[in-house]
């Protein structure tokens, strides 16, 4: 399966608990999406765990809402999520040897581009 990646890295001087309590709080995700697409989440509130879904209002010209599930998870290191049309959203906390406060944070995108499944086809 061929698959499109769209990935940047940042250094945040803040302990990954912290880091991750956004991460993991579907109401936050608007706080940090930088697209703007990321209105508000739908649903009860909840922080997010291996299975968990969860719904967001979303723009791209015109509103609509999708929803995801949680297909990767280990505490205050790694999540990510995915929907039906299979696109992945990953964020890695990576420690740095700039000192225990600092991490490298991973955000990703893994857009399948084909049926084959492979990774990125797990789907809610």
């Amino acid at each position: 399966m061929s698959e499109r990646r769209v990935s940047a890295t940042r250094f945040v001087a803040a302990e990954p608990r912290e880091v991750f309590a956004l991460l993991q709080d579907p109401a936050k995700h608007a706080s940090f999406d930088g697209s703007g697409m990321v209105q508000a989440s739908r649903g009860a509130s909840q922080l997010l765990t291996l299975g968990s879904r969860f719904g967001m209002s979303m723009k791209v010209g015109v509103p609509y809402a999708i929803s995801s599930k949680v297909v990767e998870f280990e505490q205050d290191r790694r999540i990510a999520w995915c929907h039906l049309g299979r696109h992945r959203w990953r964020w890695e906390l990576e420690p740095t040897d700039d000192g225990p406060s600092t991490w490298r944070v991973l955000p990703g995108r893994l857009a399948p581009t084909d049926d084959r499944g492979g990774e990125g086809s797990e789907a809610p």
